[in-house]
C-alpha cells in the first residue's frame, strides 16, 4: 500500500511540474515585454501586414465621431486622402519598428488589465443564458496609437495651415486607436476562461514547491524499491504529458481552433492570428522539450536508484 501511495505521489508531482511549466509560461506572456514582442515582432518587416495596418489606422482614427464632428463635410475626402499619405510616410519611418513594440506592449498590458478586472469583479460580464455560450468580456485589441502618434506632427504640418489644428490636437488628446482582433475567439474560448487561467496562472511557484514535496514524499514513504518506482512513475508522467504539450503545438499549427485561434477573421487580424500560432508553437515546443528533457533525467535517476538498490539488497543477502 505504501509503494502504491509512492508511486502516486511520483505521479502527481510530474503533474505539477508540468502545470507549473505551463502556467508560468502564461504568467510570462501576461507580465512580461519579450515573449509577445517575439512572437509579433516580425510582422513589422512585412510589407502586407503594413499596407493592412495602414488602412486599419485610418479607419479607426478617421472614423471616431468625436473628430468627424470636427471636420466640415467638404474636406472630409481630400483630408482622408492626404492622412493617407501622411501615414505611408509615418510607416515607413524608421520608428515605425519602436511605434510597434509599443504598440504589442500596450495591447498586451490593456488585454490582461480588462482580464483582472473581470476577476476582480471592476468589469462586471453578466453570466450566459441557459444555454448560451458564454462569449461576452474582453478580447485582444490592438492598440493602435503609437502609429499614429508617427504621423500626428506630419498631420499638424498639413492641417495647420488650413485652421484644422483642432483635428491633429483630437487625435493627440482624444479616445485610443483601436483594432479590434477578436482573438481569442471568443466562441471557442470564453473571456470568462482566459480571465481564470490568468488568475491561476499566478500560483505556478506553488505547483514548483508542490512537485519538489510530492517527489520527498515518495521517496520517503516508498518501501524498498518502491522508493525508485515512485521516481521511474513520475519520469514516465512527465513524459506523457511533454507530448501533450506538443500536440497543442501542432493544434497550433493546424490551424489554432482548438485553442480558440482559429475561425475567420479580417484580413489585418488573419494575419496577426497565424503569426499568434506560429510564435505559440514555437514556444509550446521548447516547454515540450523541457518536459521531455526532466522525465528523461527522472528515467536515469531513477534506473540509477533502483539499480543501486537491487545492488545493496543483493550484498545484504
Amino acid at each position: 500500500m505504501r509503494n502504491i501511495v509512492s508511486a502516486l505521489c511520483g505521479a502527481l508531482a510530474a503533474i505539477c511540474m508540468s502545470a507549473g511549466v505551463m502556467l508560468h509560461y502564461v504568467q510570462t506572456l501576461a507580465d512580461q515585454p519579450e515573449p509577445a514582442r517575439e512572437i509579433v515582432g516580425a510582422l513589422a518587416d512585412d510589407k502586407n501586414v503594413v499596407n493592412l495596418l495602414q488602412e486599419k489606422i485610418l479607419g479607426a482614427a478617421f472614423d471616431q465621431g468625436s473628430l468627424q464632428d470636427l471636420i466640415p463635410d467638404f474636406l472630409k475626402d481630400s483630408l482622408r486622402e492626404g492622412m493617407d499619405s501622411v501615414l505611408t510616410g509615418a510607416l515607413s519611418d524608421p520608428g515605425f519598428r519602436d511605434a510597434w513594440y509599443q504598440s504589442i506592449d500596450e495591447t498586451r498590458a490593456s488585454y490582461v488589465t480588462r482580464l483582472e478586472m473581470m476577476n476582480s469583479w471592476e468589469i462586471i460580464v453578466p453570466a450566459p443564458n441557459f444555454g448560451a455560450a458564454d462569449t461576452a468580456g474582453p478580447t485582444l485589441i490592438l492598440e493602435a496609437r503609437p502609429f499614429a502618434a508617427l504621423g500626428i506632427q506630419k498631420l499638424d504640418d498639413l492641417l495647420r495651415p488650413v485652421g484644422l489644428s483642432s483635428v491633429v490636437d483630437g487625435l493627440r488628446n482624444g479616445g485610443a486607436v483601436e483594432i479590434p482582433l477578436n482573438l481569442p475567439d471568443p466562441h471557442v474560448v470564453s473571456p470568462r476562461t482566459m480571465a481564470w487561467w490568468l488568475a491561476v496562472s499566478k500560483q505556478w511557484l506553488w505547483l514548483y514547491v508542490a512537485a519538489v514535496v510530492l517527489v520527498l514524499v515518495g521517496v520517503l514513504i516508498g518501501q524498498g524499491r518502491g522508493k525508485a518506482v515512485s521516481v521511474l512513475v513520475g519520469a514516465a508522467v512527465l513524459l506523457i504529458l511533454s507530448r501533450v504539450v506538443a500536440m497543442w503545438a501542432s493544434d497550433a499549427r493546424a490551424g489554432g481552433d482548438a485553442i480558440g485561434l482559429g475561425g475567420q477573421l479580417d484580413p489585418f487580424a488573419s494575419v496577426v492570428r497565424d503569426r499568434l500560432l506560429a510564435g505559440l508553437a514555437g514556444h509550446l515546443d521548447i516547454r515540450a522539450e523541457w518536459l521531455w528533457n526532466a522525465g528523461l533525467i527522472g528515467a536515469i535517476v531513477g534506473a540509477v536508484f533502483l539499480l543501486l538498490l537491487m545492488l545493496t539488497s543483493r550484498s545484504r543477502r
